[in-house]
């Protein structure tokens, strides 16, 4: 569940003297979004952060004379603290009053006394606590968390380390995010990963080696670790080297080694007697062929994975036809309230550019398409030029004709989810984990769902 605040009446804003009124000099906003101008803030949706402190960027919206700053859910205590100086700091220099999503408009003084470290603490505890709440409800599942510079996937490897000290839970949250986030900051070694095939090529393996002494990041892509000790590549008692799967590294190391999500691990430097007692245990467990630990060529698990189509491929036509789906679910979902505004377009836009949580890889996909055509897709939708419903049935159609069923249905589970997602906003338009759907809302995300032939999962 996100939060906001939204100070009105704000004709022009100086970018500069807003983060010099915060007191923080580390203030960035996130690459690909809007940049201040001449000095002036910029107008629709950017993202800001605190350099090397900050693990989720917050949301700011100037539009229309109007300034909305937004918490995403599971952001830091000091995502929290760097909203509230924004908010400060803006109300100081326009003279503006306040008015928080869950309360009246108020002056700078009467926010300062509600919106303290008391209410910054509570508020940060609760919300993680909904997102993590949320995968112990689909544990087979993982979310994705949008941090500062990169995305967790918290899923059982991430949530496994974390609740086996119940006390320290949000701690090392925060800190693997963080983390995550600025590796690059730290004396870190970025493994690299070697493709290696065999003689035959017709068996390759992902490689990637843990030299003593040197913390290091790995990606998990079915990847293999040789470990170099200081005096060279180690080997066993027959002379055979040491290939040890990744995954199992963390039994090996201990505590000390942190999954930062589902597949990025950090890996302590070890030397000494530590380095030799992982050297024994990890020739306990070598892979004696790592060919034989790796895959076909032909059936690369990481490899972009070909369709489940009955028959025929999908066509040019049929992707295009396909990409319609996200902006016809949003318009059929959002509409039903009775409009849609500006903001919605432009949030629901955002979310597209973030990634929402689907496991149809054809979803994924075409969402390329989505995105490089959205607003010329979504203004035929907003001028009735394509009725969504209309659209819909054809996509249906196609599901149905050219899709294994399993297929198909991953796509419509992904068409509900997105419409999930819209009717989900609090404080804010499509909030994390919100919980404030409207009536209307949920008679159309019944209507979407008996629509997809998936009644009663809406």
């Amino acid at each position: 569940m996100s939060h906001s605040f939204y100070l009105k009446s704000i004709s022009y804003l100086d970018a500069g003297k807003v983060i010099a009124a915060t007191g923080f000099n580390d203030i960035r906003f996130v690459q690909g979004y809007p940049q201040p101008q001449d000095n002036a803030w910029p107008q629709g949706f950017t993202y800001v952060y605190r350099d090397n402190v900050s693990v989720r960027a917050l949301e700011v919206d100037f539009s229309n004379a109007e300034l909305q700053i937004r918490i995403f859910a599971a952001s830091s205590p000091d995502d929290y603290r760097l909203a509230l100086k924004l908010v400060e700091a803006v109300a100081t220099l326009c003279n503006a009053n306040i008015e928080p999503e869950d309360n009246d408009e108020m002056t700078l003084e009467q926010f300062q006394q509600a919106y303290g470290e008391e209410w910054l603490k509570e508020h940060c505890k609760s919300n993680l606590s909904a997102v993590l709440q949320s995968y112990t409800r689909n544990p087979e599942s993982a979310i994705k968390i949008s941090g500062a510079n990169r995305t967790m996937e918290l899923g059982k490897r991430v949530f496994g380390q974390l609740v086996k000290d119940k006390s320290r839970v949000a701690q090392e949250f925060f800190a693997r995010m963080k983390k995550l986030n600025y590796f690059e900051n730290e004396d870190v070694y970025q493994a690299t990963i070697i493709v290696l095939g065999n003689k035959q090529d017709d068996r390759r393996v992902r490689l990637c080696t843990y030299s003593e002494g040197v913390p290091t990041v790995f990606w998990d892509k079915n990847t293999l670790i040789t470990l170099v000790s200081n005096t060279g590549l180690t080997d066993k008692d027959d002379g055979q080297q040491i290939y040890v799967p990744l995954s199992k590294l963390p039994d090996l190391i201990g505590d000390r080694a942190q999954w930062l999500s589902e597949d990025v691990l950090f890996a302590p430097g070890l030397s000494g007697d530590e380095w030799q007692q992982l050297e024994q245990h990890a020739a306990e467990i070598s892979v004696s062929d790592m060919f034989e630990y790796g895959f076909d060529p032909q059936n690369d698990p990481f490899a972009e994975k070909s369709r489940k189509v009955k028959g025929d491929p999908l066509s040019d036509d049929d992707i295009k036809l396909l990409a319609y789906a996200p902006i016809a679910v949003f318009c059929v979902v959002a509409a039903a309230d009775g409009n849609i505004d500006k903001k919605e377009v432009k949030a629901f836009q955002v979310e597209l550019l973030k990634g929402f949580i689907i496991e149809s890889e054809l979803m994924q996909k075409i969402m390329a398409h989505v995105i490089s055509d959205f607003e010329s897709m979504i203004t035929r939708f907003l001028k009735q030029e394509v009725n969504a419903r209309e659209i819909m049935e054809q996509i249906l159609q196609l599901l149905d004709g050219k899709l294994e069923a399993d297929e198909a249905r991953k796509f419509k589970l992904s068409m509900l989810s997105i419409g999930k997602s819209v009717a989900e906003a609090s404080g804010g338009f499509l909030g994390m984990f919100g919980s404030k759907i409207s009536k209307e809302e949920k008679r159309a995300l019944a209507g979407l769902a008996q629509f997809l032939g998936l009644a009663g999962e809406e």
